[in-house]
């Protein structure tokens, strides 16, 4: 079992007080000590040493002294009716002081006052104006009476300018007479005392006064305070007293609270806060509390409450793992497990408890340095042991390279990247060589430098001889990609070989590269395999030639088809009108149409006179070849006059038809609809529609079959005045054609 001494935490505090004189008495070296603390250099500069009762009661000779505690002092038998220290009421209080008294973690125990101190404040200090901090007063037995104007506390009796840090108290604080009581200071008497980070745990009685757990008149503030003391005040003692101070009402606006007391051990205060049982054992119901720095809470000791880092009121002696982790040895780099590690915690009360070890309990380590280490271990930052763990070296298992070959032109770099398994091997250096071949070069960071055409091994080398290796081919870019032809045509549905159609050259003649062929249009000419071209439909693309290190040609590649696989619909025979005839048509296989003046061109021949009219389509590139159609321009029968009409026509039965008559001529936005009334015998009517009334600008004549008596003239000429006059015709026995007489002319304007 390991024994170490308490963590030593040293608070320095500067006083600005009113000098007090005061007497000093010889002391003898008998009253017994604890908790000694034999290191001399744990004495800061400036500060006097306290080891005894000699020593503490010996601070009398110096008031404005430091002083530091180096060990426990029993005042118990000391202080006691007859006792050393007695002077007849116990303890004297030391008045006048403004010195620091640093605790240093330890306790003054037992100190007792009786009956009547003759002194107006008591305590252990009576007056004062100095700093106490990191001290416990454990059992104390104060008991004044005899003086009604006593002022009564622990610590000190009555402060002006005073400081109370890190303290606790324990035990009894009470009066018979006096007007005041207090468990660790009973009067401030000016605005700049601070009392922070303290707990009252002793009874506080005032059989004829008021009882308080911390203090009383507060003029500057409290800072982090709690009371579990009994606080009982009034005649008898029998009246419930406030739980931290009383007259705190005269607070300036620099003073802050965080007060809290056990709920039912004394009258409610406003300005504080009642805890119950359960929320004082829990550091979140401490509001203000410090509890990374200053304050802890052991819920293994005999006192599961707030305790104080620099001053514990249960001390651990000593601390011993008694259980190793579960694992102890590591490879390099592996997280240290401390699962099923347990430690003996063995208090100064006699209390032993066996903990779980924490991750907070761990100090610092390494596991990335090979060998043996000690870890050290801390409870509550109040006593140390250590745990011992061995961390091995991890060997290195395998190396893979991120690529196994590659391809380099020659004057580029590459740089490889090598990964080791397992990750956390402690060596993880990486040796670069060329292992075969001379066309390649590689540096200490694995990047690759390909001089000259060839091919080589770079090989990725451990420390401890693991190796991966990769293969270099160093290749020879092209500069100038050369084809044979540019300009190439062939017909729909045709298969030709690129490397015979086109045609290609690469300089330097020894470069490595190969050459990817690619349509412009897919859909008019396909390239298969990279290797031939078909046509699929007619078109101009481009062919591009593109090398493996990014030059490139273009070739033009025409797709032809020839014009005698289309067919020409809507061509039928035509009357003469004494003007050139070009009937309208289409031209398509079937799923394409061509269109004129851009897929071809048409001439005519004899399409004027009587006869045979000829049309000729001749294809544009990509159509190729022409086609041949013909219609027939069929005679027209001249117009008779109405006295040849009513004479007959060579003896025929049948005469030409009556005059039509028009029912309406409307007009809409570019358009006119005529309608007449239909004459008996006629075969067909002639329809004429000009811009002006003697027919002939814009003349247009139109033939209609006898079954309607509706036309409409479309796409003209908007607000413009249009002329109609309609005749209806027939055929004699002998095919000849009856004209009957013209309409009334009838007259409109477009919208």
């Amino acid at each position: 079992m390991k024994k170490l001494h308490i963590k030593k935490v040293l608070a320095m505090f500067l006083a600005v007080a009113l000098v007090v004189p005061s007497s000093a008495s010889n002391l003898t070296a008998s009253a017994a000590t604890t908790q000694e603390s034999n290191d001399e250099s744990a004495i800061p500069e400036g500060y006097t040493p306290i080891y005894d009762a000699a020593d503490l009661y010996a601070i009398r000779n110096d008031l404005e002294g430091n002083y530091i505690m180096m060990a426990d002092i029993d005042l118990s038998e000391a202080t006691a009716p007859g006792g050393e220290l007695d002077t007849g009421n116990g303890w004297n209080p030391i008045d006048g002081f403004k010195g620091i008294l640093d605790g240093n973690g330890h306790y003054i125990k037992g100190l007792t006052i009786y009956g009547n101190p003759k002194t107006e404040y008591v305590g252990l200090f009576g007056y004062a104006s100095g700093t106490i901090c990191n001290l416990g007063m454990i059992d104390v037995n104060i008991n004044s009476s005899g003086n009604s104007d006593n002022w009564t506390g622990a610590f000190i009796g009555c402060s002006y300018s005073a400081n109370i840090e890190n303290c606790f108290v324990t035990g009894v604080v009470s009066s018979t007479d006096s007007s005041r009581v207090s468990g660790i200071c009973c009067m401030y008497t000016d605005n700049y005392t601070l009392i922070k980070n303290v707990y009252n745990l002793a009874d506080v009685r005032a059989y004829k006064g008021s009882a308080n757990g911390i203090a009383v008149n507060i003029y500057r503030g409290c800072e982090c305070l709690y009371n579990r003391g009994e606080i009982n005040s009034g005649e008898g003692g029998n009246k419930n007293g406030y739980p931290l101070s009383w007259c705190h009402d005269n607070l300036g606006s620099g003073s802050f609270f965080s007060g809290y007391y056990l709920q039912g051990n004394s009258a409610d205060d406003d300005e504080f806060t009642p805890l119950t049982e359960t929320q004082m054992k829990n550091s979140k119901f401490y509001t203000g509390f410090d509890f990374e720095n200053t304050w802890f809470i052991d819920p293994y000791s005999n006192y599961p409450y707030p305790q104080l880092r620099s001053c514990p009121q249960k001390r651990i002696n000593s601390i011993e793992v008694t259980k190793q982790p579960n694992k102890t040895v590591y490879q390099q780099g592996e997280n240290f497990d401390f699962t099923g590690a347990t430690l003996h915690l063995i208090y100064e009360d006699g209390l032993e408890q066996d903990v779980l070890l924490t991750k907070d309990m761990i100090g610092s380590y390494d596991m990335n340095k090979i060998g043996k280490q000690s870890i050290p271990i801390s409870y509550c930052g109040l006593a140390e042991t250590s745990l011992d763990i061995t961390v091995k070296e991890t060997a290195v298992d395998k190396v893979q390279l991120n690529k196994s070959q590659i391809n380099l032109y020659k004057g580029k770099t590459e740089t490889l990247s090598a990964a080791i398994t397992p990750s956390n091997a402690s060596n993880k250096q990486i040796t670069w060589s060329v292992v075969k071949g001379d066309c390649v070069t590689v540096d200490n960071n694995g990047t690759i430098t390909a001089n000259k055409k060839g091919t080589a091994t770079v090989r990725a080398t451990s420390a401890n001889g693991k190796y991966a290796d990769c293969v270099v081919t160093v290749q020879v870019p092209c500069i100038l990609l050369q084809l044979t032809n540019t300009n190439i045509k062939f017909k729909k549905g045709e298969t030709k070989s690129i490397s015979d159609t086109i045609g290609y050259v690469m300089s330097p003649l020894d470069c490595t590269d190969s050459v990817t062929w690619k349509s412009s249009n897919d859909k008019v000419l396909q390239i298969n395999n990279n290797e031939t071209m078909l046509g699929l439909a007619a078109g101009k693309v481009t062919v591009t030639g593109t090398t493996t290190s990014g030059t490139t040609a273009v070739a033009n590649v025409t797709v032809q088809r020839d014009m005698s696989e289309f067919t020409v619909t809507g061509v039928s025979n035509k009357y003469y009108t004494g003007k050139a005839i070009k009937p309208k048509f289409a031209v398509s296989d079937g799923t394409t149409t061509l269109k004129e003046n851009e897929d071809y061109n048409v001439t005519y021949e004899s399409n004027t006179n009587v006869g045979t009219a000829n049309i000729k389509i001749t294809g544009i590139d990509p159509y190729v070849g022409t086609i041949e159609q013909s219609f027939q321009i069929l005679p027209v029968a001249e117009e008779i006059t109405p006295d040849d009409s009513s004479s007959g026509n060579g003896g025929s039965t049948i005469t030409a038809p009556a005059k039509v008559k028009i029912r309406k001529l409307t007009a809409a936005k570019k358009k006119l609809t005529v309608t007449w009334k239909k004459v008996a015998g006629a075969r067909g009517y002639r329809i004429q529609i000009a811009r002006n009334r003697a027919f002939t600008k814009s003349l247009k004549t139109y033939n209609v079959s006898a079954n309607t008596s509706k036309k409409v003239f479309s796409r003209l000429k908007k607000k413009t005045t249009y002329y109609v006059r309609i005749n209806a015709f027939c055929n004699d026995e002998d095919g000849n054609k009856l004209v009957g007489k013209y309409s009334t002319v009838k007259k409109k304007k477009t919208k």
